[in-house]
């Protein structure tokens, strides 16, 4: 391929024009290509290694592929009077030559950015790929005639290349906004187009000598030429392409640009928050080697500056350091993955601290790749852990002081009261003859009822002394339910006598339950006691056991008493509750009674149950465990050790 240029001011030469339709599809072609290049090559800048490479590569097709489809649509735009057909291989070689150039071009400003040489070394170079494929385009055309070049004109069109591609790379590489692009889109499809029109005026067309000759060297020509339709395929292929990649790479760009917006976004908060939430925190988090070399620190900022001030070691007081030591060695060598020591830190201002330092091994974690120490301040724990323990002490120890006191005062009262029960008695027995008044008689009488109505609430309020300072003994046995509740009921038959109350037994043989027989018959004096005390006279309480599946037994005390108000029935084994509080309530008691029962009851293994329907009386129930000595249908008798137990 060799170029011919015009020499002299003479020569026939052929005239030609334009279809106008063709020329503003160049331009579009050219500024489609244009916008696409931008949009494309606006990213290499902010790519990574791997990516630059495929951004230069769709560069270079984009705007290299573009100014050669917008120079073929040009050239078939150009109207000859005779036909014009084109050689594939240099149709082909002028695209190649175009996007290698253009790559070359690209990859050069990439690599050494906005400086002024490298801008100009890389627009040299994609200006003469234009060069090049616009001139090996033009040698392509096969027809019956010569074509040459006036020479001014044709160092135009070089010069305009030149300056085009390097106008084009610096535009390409900014960050510009769409209707910015835009503007420039105009400005590089103009200079496309000017370069590309420049040079078609620069060219000459000198027909053959005779119409013969012209016709034999056009049929030698088109021997292996490609036709014009053919070219017209080829260039809205390419157009298409262009178009193509113009859209994907806007998607492709906005995809980008919001996936980026949003990641940043999302990671500029969540630091924000998390710097926040550590900085408000107590605990210091240091991001360690293996080496004890600190990486990043981040808790309260006094903290923080203590820690980047010394190396990880010397924040542990000198007595801790080997602790310390061991604790890495836990982690690195002992195959813990977290681990954790309390040590004393030395704090700066805050002082010597005891801390809870915790090490996690996170160097198999991408994100972090690193050990990973937290110090966690437990000195005011600590101090709250000794403060309540000291607070336990001093409660337990009032506790005790105040169980002793009850039982000490509770002695001191039951002895004179014993007394004064004794010459109650005695009197009422008129063993030294009669009184003298028969008021008297009912004096007596009221002396000697609330006598053992104090005494019951001494030994109710010594019981639940014992209890609470722990002095109550529990031996556990396996006694037979019936039993204990004949001794109870011999205890409460005067009791029942004296209230018009009938006392029934309702017994259907021996059974076998575990626990103290001489705390059950206590229980069962409590709950007894309460039976008769709220059924009126000519009522009935009934006690019999019963066998349960659960394996339990249960000694069931019914009455046909008043009965207990449901909102009560969850109080009445507190201490001093009274359903009946007020001034003038009906039933005696200190409220002790059922109290000292479900303590009694619980230190044996067992519990009680209590069932009420108020108006129509009470169902209490002293629930043990079955004994695994007895057999199904229980012992043969009654054992002589229980039966003595029992009194």
């Amino acid at each position: 391929m060799f170029l011919e240029f015009v020499h002299g001011a003479g020569g026939h030469y052929a005239e030609s024009g334009y279809d106008t339709r063709l020329v503003v599809l160049s331009v579009a072609v050219a500024l489609f290509a244009s916008y696409a290049a931008l949009q494309t090559v606006g990213r290499i800048p902010t790519a990574g290694p791997r990516m630059r490479a495929v951004w230069i590569t769709a560069g270079s097709v984009v705007l290299g592929g573009g100014i050669w489809s917008m120079h073929f649509i040009g050239m078939l735009a150009h109207e000859l009077p005779f036909p014009v057909d084109y050689d594939l291989n240099l149709t082909v070689g002028s695209l190649i030559i175009a996007v290698l150039m253009t790559w070359l071009g690209l990859a050069w400003v990439s690599r050494a950015g906005n400086h002024p040489g490298a801008l100009l070394g890389a627009g040299i170079t994609t200006g003469a790929g234009v060069v090049g494929m616009h001139y090996m385009g033009m040698e392509a055309m096969r027809m019956p005639a010569r074509l040459l070049y006036e020479p001014w004109t044709f160092a135009l069109s070089v010069a305009i290349a030149l300056v085009a591609a390097t106008a084009a790379l610096a535009i390409a590489r900014r960050e510009v906004s769409i209707p910015a692009k835009l503007g420039a889109s105009v400005v590089m499809a103009v200079a496309i187009c000017g370069m590309h029109y420049t040079g078609m005026a620069a060219a000459r067309f000198e027909p053959g000598q005779t119409m013969a000759l012209g016709r034999l060297l056009w049929l030698e020509a088109s021997a292996y030429a490609v036709h014009p339709q053919v070219i017209a395929v080829l260039v809205a292929v390419s157009a298409a392409l262009v178009v193509t990649i113009i859209i994907a790479s806007a998607t492709i760009d906005k995809r980008f640009a919001l996936s980026a917006a949003r990641e940043a976004e999302t990671l500029r908060l969540g630091s924000r928050r998390m710097s926040a939430l550590l900085a408000t925190g107590s605990d210091l988090i240091v991001v360690a080697d293996a080496d004890h070399a600190i990486r990043d620190v981040v808790g309260p900022a006094d903290l923080v500056a203590i820690a980047r001030a010394r190396p990880l070691a010397r924040m542990v007081v000198t007595e801790d350091r080997e602790r310390l030591r061991a604790l890495f060695e836990r982690v690195l060598t002992g195959g813990e993955r977290t681990a954790t020591e309390e040590l004393r830190v030395d704090m700066g201002a805050r002082g010597v601290r005891a801390c809870d330092v915790k090490l996690r091994d996170l160097r198999d974690e991408a994100a972090v790749a690193a050990l990973v120490v937290t110090f966690h301040d437990v000195e005011e724990r600590a101090a709250v852990q000794a403060a309540l323990a000291e607070a336990r002490d001093l409660a337990d120890a009032a506790s005790r002081a105040k169980s002793r006191f009850i039982s000490m005062m509770s002695h001191e009262l039951r002895t004179p009261l014993a007394a004064v029960l004794g010459y109650a008695d005695l009197m009422t027995a008129r063993l030294h003859g009669p009184l003298g008044s028969e008021v008297y008689d009912g004096y007596v009488d009221e002396i000697s009822r609330a006598g053992r109505r104090l005494i019951s609430v001494v030994d109710a309020i010594i019981g639940l002394g014992r209890i609470d300072g722990g002095e109550e003994r529990c031996e556990l046995r396996s006694f037979d339910a019936q039993s204990a509740i004949r001794s109870a009921m011999r205890s409460a038959a005067d009791r029942a006598r004296r209230g018009g109350v009938r006392l029934d037994h309702v017994d259907d043989g021996p059974v076998e339950v575990l626990g103290d027989p001489r705390l059950a018959v206590r229980v069962l004096d409590y709950l007894i006691d309460n039976a008769i005390k709220f059924t009126e006279a000519d009522g009935e309480v009934v006690l019999l056991v019963e066998r349960r599946e659960d394996g339990t037994g249960a000694i069931t005390i019914t009455d046909s008493g008043s009965g207990i108000p449901a909102d009560s029935l969850d109080r009445v084994t507190d201490a001093f509750f009274q359903a009946d509080d007020g001034l003038s309530r009906r039933f005696e008691g200190a409220g002790l009674g059922l109290t000292v029962a479900k303590a009694l009851a619980e230190l044996q293994g067992g519990r009680i149950e209590i069932e009420s329907t108020y108006g129509f009386g009470t169902v209490a129930r002293l629930v043990l465990p079955l004994s695994d000595d007895a057999g199904p249908d229980g012992p043969a008798g009654p054992d002589a050790e229980v039966e003595d137990a029992l009194g």
